[in-house]
């Protein structure tokens, strides 16, 4: 029902706009059957599932969803949210949280957890042409869980045979990862140094939140503001638009929106 009320009621207004169809994980193949039916509007993109599950999403119990989304040339995105809900784990690894404020700082890990279940589990191998963008969790943490991961290659391999390069390869061209509650610190070159490590120029995609709360413009956000010209232009439109295959004038209108901002 949501995903013919975002079709009827979003993509049939604007041209402008991309959608993102939702799916229940608790039945895959359900799930790869409502991505068969809604993956062909041409402006449905990606397959938006949450954070909050009961097994990783390397698992090949999400294999039919993956195999679906490939087929039909969308992405999948993971966007943080129902961890504790009665269709998932708790919303952390050791328990229940007892604020929002420990809930929302610990929305990265489950991410990483994630993340490093689909490398692992060799679910881009199995599904070359798909991409995973990671939602609504920041960023910079990916860099030392990326030195954590090729250190552990080196010496674990044999258990993920099918892995043939280093995590800090496979994992920036796989995988994208939103702008929005990215962590912020006194020292933007540092900031900047974590987020070279990550390929950030190439794997970030501007996501301002927007209506949430929480949500800012390009202007208000700082490590961006003080990124190059070129980075900063690509992460605001181009990354997004070669991503999701938009043509050379929507590209143009990217550019264009970014450089006014």
């Amino acid at each position: 029902a949501y995903n013919d009320w975002l079709v009827a009621n979003w993509l049939a207004r604007d041209a402008r706009f991309l959608g993102s169809m939702l799916v229940a994980t608790q039945d895959p193949v359900a799930a790869a059957r409502e991505i068969e039916r809604v993956g062909e509007h041409e402006r449905v993109v990606q397959v938006l599932l949450p954070s909050g599950t009961r097994l990783p999403y390397g698992s090949p119990y999400y294999h039919p969803i993956y195999a679906a989304a490939e087929r039909r040339g969308v992405h999948i995105a993971i966007h943080t949210g129902t961890e504790g809900s009665a269709t998932s784990n708790p919303p952390t690894a050791v328990g229940w949280p007892s604020t929002y404020m420990e809930w929302h700082a610990a929305q990265a890990f489950n991410l990483a957890a994630h993340l490093t279940s689909l490398l692992t589990e060799g679910v881009f191998v199995a599904f070359p042409r798909l991409r995973f963008i990671f939602l609504d969790g920041g960023a910079t943490w990916l860099a030392p869980l990326l030195w954590r991961l090729d250190k552990n290659y080196k010496g674990l391999r044999v258990e993920c045979p099918w892995l043939t390069e280093l995590p800090s390869v496979a994992i920036p061209r796989h995988c994208r990862f939103g702008t929005h509650a990215i962590e912020r610190g006194n020292d933007d070159g540092l900031l900047w140094r974590l987020l070279d490590e990550i390929d950030g120029e190439q794997t970030l995609l501007w996501a301002s939140n927007y209506p949430r709360w929480d949500c800012e413009a390009p202007a208000d956000c700082a490590f961006l503001t003080r990124a190059a010209q070129d980075a900063r232009l690509r992460i605001l439109g181009g990354n997004a638009a070669a991503l999701y295959g938009l043509s050379a004038r929507e590209r143009q209108a990217a550019a264009m929106a970014a450089t006014s901002d």
